[in-house]
């Protein structure tokens, strides 16, 4: 398996999230792809959060939330 960064794709109750430059392992034969515990818990908490936010009914004064995930440079 070789690390390389990737897309993950999420898809709930009529709303979608793409989340890019995701740190996974990936297998060159079958394109398996491991995402590590810690970053796959990050990546789900925040779109976890941002599905429950967008799901919740709207009003005037409704802002949307910003989330923020930093993956630092593959090493070499």
């Amino acid at each position: 398996m070789t690390l390389q960064k990737i897309t993950l794709h999420f898809e709930r109750g009529g709303f979608s999230a793409d989340v890019h430059g995701v740190a996974a392992y990936v297998c060159p034969r079958c394109g398996a792809r491991l995402v590590p515990g810690l970053i796959a818990e990050r990546v789900s908490e925040t779109v976890e959060a941002l599905f429950k936010t967008a799901s919740q009914p709207t009003s005037s004064e409704f802002v949307m939330p910003y989330s923020s995930l930093v993956f630092q440079p593959l090493a070499a």
